[in-house]
């Protein structure tokens, strides 16, 4: 049978790793979760400036100013779609770190 200080201290130990892998969840989703949050507003930047490019009314436009133009416009767009890749690459790694920390916790509660 175990001594009651054994088992304060065995209780106490285990609340203080409860509460350190607590701390890592939220500190890993947190930093995926900004992660994302800026690469989706870096895209939506570079699609706006790609949009911005396109839309400039210049009638004396020479064929040469407008190939440069579109060749702009689509370096943003591109640059746009990377950052989009980049967005959803950290909002797999927030769905998995978040289902990875539950069932910790789950097989812990068992």
């Amino acid at each position: 049978m175990m001594r009651f200080k054994t088992f304060i201290e065995t209780e106490d130990a285990q609340e203080q790793e409860q509460l350190d892998e607590s701390i890592l969840r939220t500190g890993a989703l947190t930093t995926y979760a900004t992660k994302a949050r800026s690469a989706g507003n870096k895209s939506e930047q570079a699609f706006k400036a790609a949009r911005s490019e396109l839309q400039r009314p210049l009638s004396d436009d020479t064929l040469e100013t407008r190939v440069e133009r579109i060749d702009k416009a689509l370096d943003k767009m591109l640059e746009g779609l990377l950052h989009q890749r980049e967005q959803i690459g950290n909002g797999v790694a927030v769905d998995y770190a978040g289902h990875t920390f539950a069932q910790r916790q789950s097989r812990k509660s068992r």
